[in-house]
């Protein structure tokens, strides 16, 4: 009888130990249940990465207005290439012109980029990274210490740039942050306006009719009458910005105190005269008798720029490529254009005290 006891509890405590044994087995099979990421880990991503403390007062104005404490129209950044040329361009009320496309962002697409931003640790690097070309017994800057990538950010008062020169050691953070953003606007091209491949002429007609930005316009143009600046009739009219217009009457260059719409209209109506006009077959010279004229355009997300200016008398190559219908609509453009400066000068001189 006492054996048998023993066997029996024996094989109870067995039993038991192969129930358990299978319990813990089923256990490490079944599916694995949500995992839980507490606050501050949560996986990397432009969004959601933890950022570095805030060590510069550009470092705060990020996080102010990604957390809705700042205003994201003050907001500027620009980007550009060792060729001089811009590669990003970005302005706080979502404008972006990058890589020959025009972009318009949400808010929070915005907040976004400055996400990338901030957790690259942008706002504490060096001023400026590499230097001048070495050669031996010698230092060559000029054209082989040029810079091969800059960028700037500004974010109301604060404002930061680095750029990278062309020798010395490179700094891959600046190109790597701009491959970041690039892929962060990639999923977004195709729906933006291709600039880089319109023509100029639908380029300006999309300013003009407000399909492309007025900021893309960038014109200057400057008339001399008997080669002189003193001369009372000489003007010119140059816009470089979305908000900034000079002018110049007899000799003297001041820009004027118009608000952004009033730019923006003025450069939708510049746009809409120089349409009308065959930008893309002007010729570099043009004859004149007494006017000396200098033109100058260009419209971002394009490659190039057209210059003209006139001479008594071109070369003779130039002769050749002159066409009398494109020499008069270009003239024709251009006393328009001087119909504006008229306008602009006279207004600002009635609201002088």
């Amino acid at each position: 009888m006492k054996r048998q006891r023993v066997i029996i509890v024996a094989a109870a405590v067995f039993a038991l130990c192969a129930i358990g044994i299978y319990i813990l087995m089923q256990k490490g099979d079944a599916p694995p249940g949500p995992i839980l990421i507490p606050k501050g880990d949560a996986p990397p991503g432009p969004a959601s990465q933890a950022f570095p403390p805030a060590v510069t007062a550009l470092d705060k104005a990020i996080d102010a207005v990604i957390a809705g404490e700042a205003p994201l129209q003050s907001m500027r950044m620009l980007v550009r290439s060792d060729e001089g040329e811009t590669d990003l361009d970005l302005v706080g009320d979502g404008l972006v012109f990058i890589d020959g496309t025009q972009l318009r962002l949400t808010p929070e697409q915005l907040k976004d980029l400055l996400r990338i931003v901030r957790v690259s640790g942008f706002g504490a690097w060096e001023k400026s990274y590499g230097g001048p070309v070495q050669t031996p017994g010698r230092v060559r800057w000029g054209r082989r210490a040029r810079q091969t990538l800059s960028m700037f950010l500004r974010l109301g008062k604060e404002k930061k740039q680095v750029r990278q020169l062309l020798g010395g050691e490179q700094f891959k953070g600046l190109p790597d942050l701009l491959k970041e953003i690039r892929a962060a606007l990639a999923p977004l091209l195709p729906g933006g306006v291709q600039v880089g491949k319109l023509s100029r002429k639908e380029a300006l007609e999309k300013i003009a009719d407000g399909t492309l930005a007025p900021m893309a316009l960038r014109v200057s143009v400057g008339v001399r009458i008997q080669a002189s600046l003193l001369h009372p009739d000489s003007w010119s009219l140059t816009m470089l910005n979305r908000d900034k217009i000079s002018v110049r009457v007899k000799g003297k260059s001041r820009r004027l105190a118009l608000s952004r719409p009033e730019c923006e209209a003025i450069a939708r109506r510049v746009a809409g005269i120089l349409a009308k006009a065959d930008m893309d077959d002007l010729p570099f010279e043009l004859q004149h008798p007494s006017t000396q004229i200098s033109f100058s355009l260009h419209i971002r997300g394009q490659t190039g720029r057209v210059a003209a200016m006139t001479n008594k008398s071109p070369s003779s190559y130039s002769l050749k490529r002159t066409n009398p219908t494109v020499r008069e609509k270009f003239f024709r453009a251009v006393d328009e254009i001087k119909k504006i400066h008229a306008e602009l000068t006279n207004q600002e001189q009635q609201l002088s005290p």
